[in-house]
């Protein structure tokens, strides 16, 4: 009984999630989605499967523009969203997931591009944007040159065709708390069937950011 009830509400939160999955993910840059950056792979494989499977709960997108400037944590930091030897909600395929995984990627998209040449980013206070969620994001730049992106140390900078990657040494907001949550119900879903990992489920390597699926 007790299984059942576990499953009914896996079953449920699945439901509402494809239903309430209003808020979408704009497409990659065109220069990016054939040729990843190794410093930022990771984000850009999450992004990109996130992506993927949102279009295949929503029969209709949005024909949004590709974002001009993105955050990327870097590969570290992305693999190690989830706690170690546990399941992953970011590489689950279960749709009560995709609300998690739309609102995380788009904290670190900005519509507009900000250059790291950008004399605004030298003012006291820094320059301050508004990401795609509507969150305030503070840009800032010392006189050595180093920047920091709400309080992070930007640790590359890649400037590609019509966007700017920033990788930083860390995560914005309280995604690790987020993905944590996430991996512990989806461990104590496991452990309550006596069940195994599902492959989809566990973390996935650089090797699959350009993999279609």
């Amino acid at each position: 009984m007790a299984s059942l009830t576990v499953l009914g509400k896996v079953l449920l939160a699945t439901l509402l999630a494809a239903a309430a999955a209003a808020v979408q993910l704009p497409p990659l840059p065109q220069a990016l989605q054939q040729t990843p950056p190794p410093a930022a792979e990771q984000f850009l494989d999450l992004w990109h499967r996130s992506m993927v499977e949102q279009q295949r709960i929503n029969f209709t997108m949005d024909n949004q523009e590709a974002p001009k400037t993105i955050i990327s944590p870097s590969n570290h930091v992305v693999t190690n969203f989830a706690p170690q030897d546990v399941p992953s909600p970011l590489y689950s395929l279960q749709g009560r997931f995709v609300e998690l995984k739309t609102k995380l990627v788009r904290d670190y998209l900005v519509a507009d591009l900000v250059e790291p040449e950008d004399k605004n980013l030298l003012n006291p206070d820094g320059f301050a944007v508004r990401n795609l969620n509507n969150k305030t994001i503070v840009f800032e730049k010392n006189a050595t040159g180093t920047v920091t992106i709400n309080d992070f140390p930007v640790v590359n900078m890649i400037s590609v065709e019509d966007a700017q990657i920033y990788v930083i040494d860390g995560a914005l907001f309280d995604h690790m708390e987020q993905v944590a949550e996430g991996s512990r119900a989806l461990f104590d879903e496991h452990s309550a069937f006596d069940a195994p990992m599902p492959q989809d489920e566990r973390r996935f390597g650089p090797k699959n950011s350009t993999e279609n699926i």
